[in-house]
């Protein structure tokens, strides 16, 4: 079937939104003159409601600057990476608007099907495009509208548009479902482990010790920027943004010679930030290196299983936090950190609670397999590529 093109300006139309000052917020809703406003921070994989500001309508100067279902909310300023993001709008419990930095897209039903423009204008290859559309600025991007009308779009018939977007509604449903999944077993592993040990922060079942008696703690270190050759690409370096959970891997890196300078630990070492997010924790998944802003424990194995160790220094955040001391960035020292109290249950509890996660790891580890952000793009590849 050959595929006809049309520009985007005729088959959609970009609104721009409202100008508002931050002192014309208010509270809360008030009467039938208060309205929600959407901005840049609303604009996520999904329309975030979690934080909604809300103004005087009178602000809104037309009909068209009223949110619809089936608009597309795009980020039009903001810096250059996130320009051109957008998210699909579903219909809202209240009458909502939209903010200068931030533009709607309307599609013309008679042309386009909504959903059909919403998956190819966040498609991989129209969002680059996007990108080079905008006007940089030292600290922000503009999106170049006129440009963006440019942009050609595939327009088979309406009824092959609507297959498209069914396909790929289904496969966003699918990965959904699966990302739910996983959180149910990240939950359910919690769940199992207050079952067998209690709340690790007060619990009196076992006997409780302090960190530095069961392990080996070790504060991070940054090799000297002076040497560039102390960077590259062998060696993991860990830095907070790294610790969520197990660490498959690292966003930075060193090289050998850099890694003789500083300490390396094993894999099973728990990293925790102790400068800055405090209590974020991780588990070496392999030998790393890591920053100042990090201790690692690296556990007596005969007294504490590497699994539950990093599970107890996770339900230890609170404390950890409570034992820092304030400042412009709050840190807790090694010696404090040292001195927190852990339980310590018998081992073979503690291998029997490994066992148990380590099957809930293996079947994350399948649906993550399985939850292929690849494949979406590949369908809208598929979909969208002008040929």
């Amino acid at each position: 079937m050959k595929v006809e093109f049309s520009k985007l300006k005729d088959v959609a139309e970009f609104i721009r939104g409202i100008t508002f000052a931050p002192t014309d917020v208010i509270d809360d809703f008030i009467d039938d003159k208060t309205i929600a406003v959407m901005r840049t921070k609303n604009v996520q994989n999904i329309l975030d409601l979690s934080d909604v500001w809300k103004i005087n309508k009178s602000f809104v100067k037309s009909n068209k600057q009223y949110l619809s279902e089936g608009d597309l909310l795009v980020s039009s300023a903001n810096s250059w990476n996130l320009v051109g993001k957008a998210c699909w709008v579903d219909k809202l419990d209240y009458t909502a608007t939209f903010g200068g930095f931030v533009t709607v897209l309307r599609a013309d039903e008679r042309k386009v099907i909504k959903k059909y423009l919403y998956y190819w204008f966040v498609s991989n290859s129209i969002q680059s495009l996007l990108r080079s559309c905008s006007n940089k600025t030292t600290n922000i991007s503009n999106l170049n509208l006129k440009r963006a009308y440019e942009l050609k779009i595939p327009l088979p018939p309406l009824a092959e548009q609507q297959r498209i977007a069914q396909i790929l509604d289904t496969a966003v449903r699918l990965m959904q479902l699966r990302e739910l999944a996983i959180v149910k077993l990240d939950q359910l592993a919690q769940s199992v482990f207050v079952e067998m040990f209690g709340d690790a922060k007060t619990t009196n079942k076992w006997m409780r010790k302090e960190i530095s008696t069961v392990a080996k703690i070790y504060t991070g270190k940054t090799p000297s920027s002076a040497d560039e050759s102390n960077f590259g690409d062998e060696i993991p370096f860990v830095t907070p943004t790294d610790l969520r959970g197990m660490i498959e891997k690292s966003t930075r890196h060193i090289s050998i010679k850099g890694a003789q300078s500083i300490t390396t630990v094993r894999a099973g070492a728990t990293l925790v930030g102790c400068i800055g997010d405090i209590g974020r924790v991780g588990l070496a998944n392999f030998s790393v290196t890591f920053n100042q802003q990090i201790n690692a424990v690296d556990w007596n194995q005969s007294v504490v299983n590497d699994v539950y160790g990093f599970y107890v220094m996770q339900y230890m955040e609170e404390v950890f936090k409570n034992r820092s001391v304030s400042a412009v960035v709050p840190i807790l020292n090694k010696s404090n950190f040292s001195k927190i109290e852990i339980p310590i249950p018998p081992l073979i509890e503690q291998v029997n609670f490994e066992k148990f996660i380590r099957l809930i790891w293996n079947l994350k580890k399948k649906m993550l397999k399985n939850i292929n952000i690849k494949l979406i793009a590949s369908l809208q590849h598929q979909s969208f590529a002008v040929n």
